[in-house]
C-alpha cells in the first residue's frame, strides 16, 4: 500500500495554503515491495521530474521530497502539480496512488496579448478591453478600477464589465475580464487596475512593479489646434524677414509639427522628437524666421499631427514681407485706401481754395 501524507505549511512555502506533499510511506500487505517510483508532473510547464526510483526492501521507509525553491527565487515553480507514487513486487503486481497540489507564492499572472495594438498607444475610437488573469488557485475579492487622467472610478461587474471563469479540478483558474468600451468614451489617458486575492492569500494587481503588466492608453478623437500669433492673411509687413510665432494644442500628445511655405508640398521644417518635446514642455512657442523682400504674395501652412492620428492645420495666404514701400502700398488695402482717401482730401481742399479765390 502507498500512503501520501499532506503536511502543514512550511516557512519556505509561505503563504501557500493548498496542501502539498513531502512524505511517502510504503506498507507491506502480504507481498514484498521491491520497487518504488515517484514522479511529479507540472500542469502549466508540462515538466516531469523524477523524485525517487529505488529497488530493494523499502517497506516502512519514509521518503522526503526536495523542497521547491524559496519565495522570490523562481516564479516559474508556481504551478499545479500531480505527485504519482507506485510500488511493485516480485510477482509484478503494482499499486499506484496520485495526488494533486498547488504551489502558489507569487499570485496571479496576466495575459495581455489581445491588447498589443492598444497598450501604450493613442487611438481615436474606444474599444472593448480584454484582460486574462491566471492563477493556480481560485480568486476572491476581485476589483477593476479605471483611471482617466488620474481620476479613479471603480467599475461595477455586470454593468461596466463581465468576468468569465474557467479551470479548477486540477487545472489553473483563468479569469477573463471584458471591460466595455463605453467606459472609455471621453478623451483622456487611461490606466486599468485589476486587483484580486487568491485562496493562498496572495495579493495581486497588474500594476504592481513585480507584475510588470500595466495597462495604459489614450483616447483622442479631436484634431490639434494651431494659433499663429503675429501673421494674418492679406496683410503686408514692413520687415526684411519675419519671426513667425505660433502655438499648438492637443488633448493628449503631439506627434509632429510641419511647416510649408509658398504652396510647396515639400516640408520647409518639421519639429519632432526631443526638439518638439522641449518646446511643448517649456513656453510652447514655435518660431520660424521667414525671409522677406519678395515681391510676390506669400503663403504659409502649418500642420500638426497627434499620436492618435488626428490632424489639424492652419493656412495663411496672400501676405507680404518686404521693406519695399511700393509693394506694401500696392498690396496693403488699408494703406492704399488711406492713401487714396488722403489724396482725395488734398485735391478737394485745393479745388475749394481755388474756387474761393476766383469768386473773390
Amino acid at each position: 500500500n502507498v500512503t501520501l501524507h499532506k503536511l502543514a505549511v512550511s516557512a519556505s512555502l509561505r503563504p501557500v495554503r493548498t496542501p502539498y506533499i513531502t512524505h511517502l510511506k510504503c506498507f507491506k500487505w502480504g507481498w514484498k515491495v521491491i520497487c518504488v517510483v515517484c514522479v511529479v508532473t507540472a500542469k502549466w510547464n508540462g515538466k516531469v521530474e523524477p523524485v525517487l526510483s529505488e529497488n530493494g526492501n523499502v517497506i516502512g521507509r519514509k521518503i522526503t521530497m526536495d523542497d521547491f525553491p524559496k519565495e522570490g527565487e523562481m516564479k516559474e515553480f508556481d504551478d499545479i502539480y500531480t505527485l504519482s507514487a507506485s510500488v511493485s513486487d516480485k510477482s509484478g503486481r503494482k499499486k499506484q496512488q496520485t495526488m494533486t497540489f498547488s504551489v502558489n507564492r507569487h499570485g496571479s499572472t496576466y495575459d495581455m496579448s489581445s491588447l498589443d495594438n492598444l497598450l501604450g498607444k493613442y487611438v481615436r475610437e474606444p474599444i472593448d478591453v480584454t484582460i486574462v488573469e491566471i492563477n493556480p488557485n481560485k480568486l476572491k475579492n476581485q476589483k477593476v478600477t479605471i483611471f482617466r487622467n488620474e481620476v479613479s472610478q471603480v467599475l461595477n461587474e455586470g454593468t461596466d464589465y463581465t468576468v468569465e471563469c474557467e479551470g479548477g479540478n486540477g487545472k489553473w483558474y483563468s479569469y477573463t475580464y471584458k471591460i466595455k468600451r463605453s467606459n472609455f468614451e471621453t478623451n483622456g489617458v487611461y490606466r486599468i487596475s485589476v486587483f484580486s486575492t487568491d485562496a493562498a492569500d496572495n495579493i495581486s494587481e497588474n500594476n504592481l512593479e513585480s507584475k510588470d503588466n500595466e495597462v495604459y492608453f489614450g483616447i483622442d478623437n479631436e484634431a490639434p489646434k494651431i494659433i499663429v500669433a503675429n501673421l494674418e492673411s492679406k496683410k503686408a509687413y514692413a520687415e526684411s524677414s519675419k519671426d513667425i510665432v505660433f502655438t499648438v494644442n492637443d488633448n493628449i500628445k503631439v506627434k509632429e509639427v510641419i511647416l510649408y511655405i509658398d504652396g510647396s508640398n515639400k516640408p520647409e521644417y518639421r519639429w519632432i522628437g526631443d526638439e518638439l518635446d522641449n518646446i511643448l514642455n517649456n513656453d510652447g512657442e514655435f518660431h520660424y524666421l521667414m525671409a522677406g523682400n519678395i515681391s510676390k504674395a506669400r503663403s504659409l501652412k502649418i500642420v500638426c499631427n497627434d499620436e492618435a492620428g488626428n490632424s489639424g492645420s492652419e493656412n495663411i495666404t496672400d501676405f507680404y514681407i518686404t521693406t519695399n514701400v511700393g509693394v506694401r502700398l500696392l498690396h496693403n488695402k488699408v494703406a492704399v485706401g488711406g492713401a487714396i482717401g488722403g489724396l482725395v482730401a488734398i485735391v478737394g481742399a485745393i479745388i475749394a481754395i481755388f474756387r474761393k479765390k476766383r469768386n473773390s
